[in-house]
């Protein structure tokens, strides 16, 4: 039986100034677990553990050498990480090597601390090196995982949410020294040289994104063990990226894992077991100008700048299929990459069998193949099992989803015809008139040409040698129909036409580069990527001879012959075309690019009416999507849009040119229309207001060239669109805006029998640095709404109840017993929330980022959840302090400490200082409480509020989206204030009351924030809060510091405190904003945060 020899190591508890992290001894356990459970049986597991205190940088290094190195050539070694990771400047000898001059890093416990190092990427190889060459009689089965940032070049990412902590630390800016990589290694060295051994590297995220961290595990970590658990274990190493890559993607956003074959690695082989599974992919091999090629390149998802040599095995063709040699990728083209034949094979006689008629050879590559899409199977369930288990259906492009897993294309299939529907577009691609065996094989080819297509798009190289890029400029003229010329230069463009203007095909275009003293031959290939999935090549090869020109100082040569216009479908308001060029230095055979369209559309495009180097190659691409824009918005007419769903009423002071648009779900086009779509999730849906016959959806309205005299004349006379849907009890529909940076609720609706009415109060400044970038005509007077509809969260009312831990360790509340527990318990501590009800979520973020022995020292722990906005405070209290008194509090020594949310330590203040609760209360932790109120208990004030706190919500905090839809539904009709909101108001009755009360002789902690002093890494937070508060204006009492909710003096209210016999905690203020308490665990700029206060005072 094989050993199993695994290092696992995950670091929770960074010491200051680094953010502490929540999930990564979940990682470990989670990964200790699937190993006792999955592999115990087929492996002798040898497992070492090393977590928090004890990961340190000199025995993570001996858990290497003296764990993993005594795993021989038929065991497993598996080294995982858990943790922080950064980027550090690399020794200056390493600048040859790492052009960026930076090192990616593992942070240690001790790193930082006492001279400590980061462990570097470059001393990870030299382990790994150790570890592969440490039995002369050959290396273990190598797997490394690294669930952190910067795991393979990452960083920092500009739009995380803070709902997810991040494993991202900022550099130290210190220099290494070479003698400080691992003992010396490379100080040693006569020649300086990273080495690389044979494994298979499981990596968090993409090199632009962020490692996603939660209290029960990393968003990668809990990922690959999901799939893994699924399966048992039994799949190879291309599966499992692709199911991983689908389950992290599933759960949090912008996180994509990436697997790489280091050495060859073979990743056809079953996970940690390592014996061959599934078939590879063989690809012809050809002799071309006496060189030789293996026709396979980035197009099929071989990496234009490996880390090592791309070894391919050679056979003789099928069906004898003789292994004779190897051969290692010289440089990837496009489609065909160079071959150096190696191995056992003599090179001469490999040469002669090149040079037949017909191809004697093909070759299987040892590397991950371009990653399969996922697709969805619904429908019909005898159709789906024909589909599924016809072998000559299969398709090496797609892989059926799973039930977890996030599929980009959804097939659905009924009796009466089969539909392909493009997740990432939210549109119908393709559509059969049946479902018969015939119809399936069209099905299957329509999934081969959106995948080819997508690839298509994504095609470039990524080489740092290569020179081809900076050889040319490609530029695209947009032509009107008076032969004005405006030239693009952007990746992206968004351009409005006139229907009768689109069905001339106006505005028409002509591609065309520019060349500056080239002195070489190139080859260039403009590629026409179609909405409806074709791909053209107009213009052929156009060749670049510089023989052919005396003037070479600079060249423009146009791409096609003659200019060429084109617009969306007949039935579609907007479609996105790419015009993709292609540059090489030797002929491409660019047919094997092109495909057909999918569905019936008219030809795409027509003409309008009225130093060398070799073996080179980039792509250039520009999108342009041209929008339908038909109307135009007057004093005088209504504008009717998608076939009489939306209505935009007439407006003295409002004019511009109206269009509808679509947000795509899951797009790659970084395009700020495209934006909208990161709105929709489980809460939250933008209304589709699209004709049925329409193959997209219309979710966005743009109106264009707004001319508005005074913009605050909108909020007391909005702009007002009408749509056809009525808004069910438990939904709101908000009017949202994108201004280029944050998302804003613009406005506010109603709903009646004939549908629901928007209000639009505001239009927000686009912001943007470079007025061109976005390739937009009139940036700076647009408008980008889309309407979100909000399915609101219910709260639970009026319960008292313990936490009971379940034996999957997650926590529930429970009433059983609930006498019985109390009765046993001597020391209890009581959680009330705040706004939004989740008392629960508060339990977990204390269990989570309190120290253990401090949760621990109370025998049970209460919730209370009560109505927090209709119901006055002093009935919520009064019933508390009836459910715990009945209980038995009061009645013997029993003591209660409170920890308390906003409006929750009001209530609780109330039974302490009103109702007699100190008699058994010994102390109150009031966090965010407003002891003195907050303006926002006026209609005015809370109006105001209410709509800024909904535009924090979804811009950084989806997760109480749906309760600040609440807030706003609340509103509905109201001329005041009632319930808790009204109680808040400063010069309530309530707050009069409380303040005037007695010394109850209780302890208080009293826990505020200042939202300014918050920093959360790249989101833009600062900036963020700088408008909301100028927004908010004299509600905030001329910006002095606050939470976003009621200022620091209100929130701590010294006064309130002074002359008290007990001695009462007043700390600084955290930086934070009122919901952000308990759930954002790091983010401040230093180390004063509720979490340190709570562990000091409880």
């Amino acid at each position: 039986m094989k050993n199993l020899y695994v290092l696992l190591v995950g670091i929770n508890d960074y010491p200051a100034p680094l953010p502490k992290l929540n999930g990564c001894i979940k990682d470990i356990n989670q990964i200790e677990g699937y190993l006792n459970d999955y592999c115990a049986k087929d492996f002798n597991l040898k497992i070492k553990i090393l977590e928090n205190e004890t990961a340190t940088y000199a025995n993570i290094i001996s858990g290497f050498r003296d764990h993993l190195g005594a795993a021989g050539p038929d065991d497993v070694a598996w080294f995982h990480y858990s943790g922080h990771g950064s980027e550090e400047k690399t020794a200056p000898e390493f600048l040859a090597l790492e052009p960026n001059g930076k090192d990616q890093t593992l942070i240690c416990i001790d790193s930082r601390i006492g001279g400590a190092n980061n462990l570097a990427d470059k001393e990870l190889a030299v382990l790994l090196n150790e570890l592969a060459t440490k039995n002369p009689a050959g290396p273990p089965h190598i797997v490394v995982s690294l669930d952190c940032c910067h795991s393979g070049s990452g960083t920092r990412d500009a739009g995380s949410n803070i709902e997810w902590g991040v494993r991202n630390a900022p550099s130290t800016g210190g220099t290494r020294t070479l003698d400080s990589y691992v003992n010396g290694y490379y100080a040693k060295q006569k020649t300086l040289e990273v080495p690389s051994a044979r494994h298979v590297l499981l990596t968090a995220c993409k090199s632009v994104q962020l490692a996603g961290d939660l209290p029960q595990g990393g968003a990668f970590t809990s990922g690959l063990i999901k799939a893994l658990e699924a399966s048992k274990g039994n799949l190879s190493y291309t599966d499992l990226f692709i199911r991983a890559r689908s389950t992290v993607e599933q759960t949090r956003e912008n996180q994509t894992p990436q697997f790489e074959t280091i050495q060859n690695f073979d990743p056809y082989v079953r996970f940690l077991e390592g014996s061959p599974t599934g078939e590879r992919d063989v690809y012809e091999v050809i002799v071309k100008d006496g060189d030789w090629y293996v026709k396979c390149g980035a197009i099929h998802g071989l990496p234009t700048a490996p880390s090592s040599p791309i070894e391919l095995d050679i056979y003789t063709s099928p069906p004898e299929k003789k292994h004779v040699s190897t051969a290692v990728i010289k440089s990837v083209g496009a489609q065909l990459s160079k071959i150096d034949i190696e191995g056992n094979l003599g090179v001469s006689s490999f040469l002669k069998s090149l040079v037949s008629d017909k191809p004697t050879y093909c070759a299987t590559i040892r590397h991950l193949p371009a990653p399969a899409e996922i697709v969805k199977l619904t429908g019909d369930a005898q159709i789906i099992q024909s589909i599924t288990s016809n072998e000559s259906l299969k398709s090496k492009n797609i892989l059926w989803a799973q039930k977890d897993d996030k599929a980009s294309i959804e097939v659905i299939a009924d009796q009466s015809g089969i539909t392909v529907m493009d997740l990432d577009k939210n549109r119908k691609a393709f559509v059969t008139d049946g479902s018969s065996p015939e119809h399936m094989i069209t099905v299957m080819d329509a999934l081969d040409k959106i995948v080819h297509w997508r690839r298509i798009i994504e095609l470039e190289n990524k080489s740092r040698s290569s020179k081809v890029a900076d050889m040319c400029r490609f530029e695209l003229h947009e032509i009107n129909e008076a032969g004005e010329i405006k030239k693009h230069t952007e990746p992206q463009v968004r351009i409005f036409a006139k229907s009768e203007e689109l069905e001339n095909r106006f505005p028409a275009f002509r591609p065309v580069v520019h060349l500056e003293n080239i002195q070489q031959p190139l080859y260039f290939y403009l590629l026409f990527i179609a909405f409806d999935y074709s791909i053209s090549c107009p213009g052929e090869e156009i060749v670049y001879r510089a023989f052919e020109y005396e003037d070479k100082s600079h060249v423009e040569l146009p791409l096609w012959k003659k200019t060429l216009g084109w617009g969306p479908a007949k039935n579609d308001v907007e479609d996105t075309c790419y015009f993709k060029l292609l540059v090489t230095t030797e002929p491409l055979d660019h047919q094997q690019f092109l495909q057909s369209g999918l569905g019936i559309h008219r030809d795409i495009l027509g003409e309008p009416t009225p130093q060398k180097v070799f073996d080179d190659w980039t792509s250039k691409m520009i999108a342009v999507t041209m929008v339908r824009q038909d109307n135009t918005l007057n004093p005088t007419n209504n504008i009717s849009l998608a076939d009489g769903n939306i209505t935009i009423k007439a407006h003295p002071s409002v004019k511009g040119s109206v269009s509808i648009g679509q947000a795509e779900l899951n797009s790659r086009s970084g395009g700020p229309i495209h934006a909208f779509a990161r709105l929709q999730n489980e809460q939250m849906q933008m209304v589709d207001f699209s004709p049925s016959r329409s193959t997209l959806s219309q979710n966005v309205i743009e109106i264009n060239n707004i001319e508005l005299a005074d913009p605050s004349s909108l909020e007391n006379e909005p702009l007002e669109i009408s749509l056809k849907q009525i808004m069910n009890d438990n939904e709101v529909i908000l009017p949202v805006a994108f201004d280029g940076k944050f998302f804003h609720v613009i406005g506010d609706t109603v709903s009646d029998e004939q549908g629901t009415h928007i209000r639009v109060r505001e239009i927000p400044q686009m912001v943007t640095s470079d007025p061109g970038a976005s390739g937009e005509r009139g940036i700076f007077q647009t408008l980008k709404m889309t309407l979100c509809k909000l399915i609101l969260g219910q709260q639970d009312v009026n319960q008292l109840r313990y936490v009971d831990k379940k034996a999957d360790g997650t926590l529930e509340l429970t009433r059983e017993s609930l006498g019985l527990k109390v009765s046993k318990a001597k020391k209890v501590l009581l959680v009330l929330h705040g706004f939004g009800g989740d008392g629960l979520g508060m339990v977990n973020a204390l269990k989570d980022n309190l120290p253990a022995e401090k949760i621990d020292a109370y025998d049970l722990i209460l919730v209370y959840d009560y109505e927090s906005l209709n119901t006055p405070l002093l009935e919520t209290a009064t019933a508390l302090k009836k459910a715990l008194e009945d209980l038995g509090f009061g009645k013997d020594d029993r003591k209660i400490t409170i920890i308390s949310h906003s409006i929750g330590g009001l209530i609780a203040r109330w039974i302490v200082e009103q109702e007699g609760g100190n008699k058994y209360i010994d102390h109150c932790v009031l966090v965010g409480t407003p002891n003195n109120g907050s303006s926002y208990g006026k209609i005015d004030g809370y109006l105001k509020w209410a709509k800024s706190f909904l535009d924090l919500a979804i811009n950084f905090i989806p997760k109480i989206v749906p309760f600040s839809g609440i807030l706003l539904k609340f509103l509905k009709g109201a001329t005041d204030l009632s319930g808790s909101i009204a109680q808040i108001d400063p010069s309530s009755d309530f707050i009069n009351r409380l303040n005037s009360s007695q010394d109850p002789g209780v302890r208080y902690t009293v826990i505020s924030a200042d939202a300014a002093g918050l920093n959360i890494e790249g989101s833009g937070f600062d900036g963020f809060i700088q408008s909301a508060q100028l927004r908010l204006g004299k509600a905030m009492n001329n910006n002095e510091p606050n939470d976003l909710f009621a200022p620091v003096k209100s929130l701590q209210c010294k006064e309130l405190w002074e002359g008290r016999k007990m001695q009462n905690i007043i700390p600084e203020p955290v930086s934070n904003h009122h919901f952000g308490y308990f759930i954002t665990p790091h983010g401040t700029r230093d180390t004063h945060t509720v979490w340190k206060i709570m562990s000091e005072e409880l």
